[in-house]
């Protein structure tokens, strides 16, 4: 990946750490790029402060997607901008309108060479402090949007961003040298009772087998011992090696000796009456 996308970055691909996310539906995989010494200075600051990160995101990642409008996310002096079916991203400008135009979301006015934009119809997300200072200027800007939606968030951001962590486009920035090292023992503790249960499940499916077996065993040495019964009813003078081979030799040796039909059918009778009577068991697989 690094070499991949080292031509689209400015900085040495050895001085930054690369994260990919999930495949997405459309072929693409979302890559996650920031620099190694910003990267462990996030860390080393949650670990002085006695946190632990399983993950971290960038929050613009998280942003949720709107298949009809262009998502707006704004914090204090940064535009956050998704559209359908793109990858979202950011602009660090004031005013606002400026980041609006930089974002290609409105028009510049003062551009009278371009063709005019067509407008958009996007939805705001912003907190009531970051309101309480924009809203004066976006009531301006109005009218360059096909619509505008406000929609304040009480409670920060954090709550509506952490809605998208099983989102596709959620690239976890601990990987490679940052990974996380996995607690096999909290694993174990949350999945010990399905694994018990299904071990249980095992142990029965295995002696339920073992049974089966035992029984077809004993059906089995029963069978042999009735065939060598009549076996040597039959042919007492010969050894018994392939009892349906012999027996059919011996039929054979009859009918080609050309004895009378009613030796012939009551010999028959005498050796397949008992034959039909055995049934191999069909509990062995």
């Amino acid at each position: 990946m690094p070499f991949a996308l080292e031509e689209q970055l400015t900085e040495d691909v050895d001085h930054l750490n690369f994260a990919i996310g999930r495949r997405r539906s459309g072929g693409g995989t979302p890559v996650a790029v920031v620099s190694r010494s910003v990267l462990q200075s996030w860390v080393s600051d949650l670990t002085a402060a006695g946190l632990e990160p399983s993950a971290m995101y960038p929050d613009i990642s998280l942003m949720p997607e709107n298949p009809g409008q262009t998502v707006l996310w704004l914090e204090k002096g940064r535009l956050a901008v998704r559209r359908p079916g793109a990858l979202p991203f950011a602009v660090e400008l004031s005013p606002v309108s400026e980041a609006l135009v930089v974002a290609g979301v409105i028009a510049d006015p003062l551009d009278t060479d371009s063709p005019p934009k067509h407008s958009e119809s996007a939805l705001l997300y912003v907190t009531r402090e970051d309101w309480a200072v924009a809203q004066g200027e976006f009531e301006q800007l109005t009218e360059r949007f096909d619509s505008l939606k406000v929609q304040l968030l009480p409670d920060g951001a954090l709550p509506w961003l952490a809605r998208g962590l099983q989102s596709t486009d959620a690239v976890n920035l601990l990987q490679g040298d940052f990974a996380r090292t996995t607690d096999y023992g909290a694993r174990w503790r949350r999945w010990r009772t399905p694994a018990l249960l299904a071990a249980g499940l095992l142990v029965v499916h295995v002696a339920a087998q073992a049974l089966q077996i035992r029984q077809a065993k004993r059906e089995t040495t029963a069978l042999d011992g009735q065939i060598a019964g009549i076996f040597s009813a039959a042919m007492p003078a010969e050894a018994m090696q392939d009892p349906r081979r012999q027996m059919q030799s011996r039929l054979d040796r009859i009918h080609k000796a050309g004895a009378g039909p009613e030796y012939f059918l009551r010999t028959l009778k005498v050796l397949s009456g008992p034959w039909r009577s055995l049934r191999r068991p069909t509990s062995m697989r």
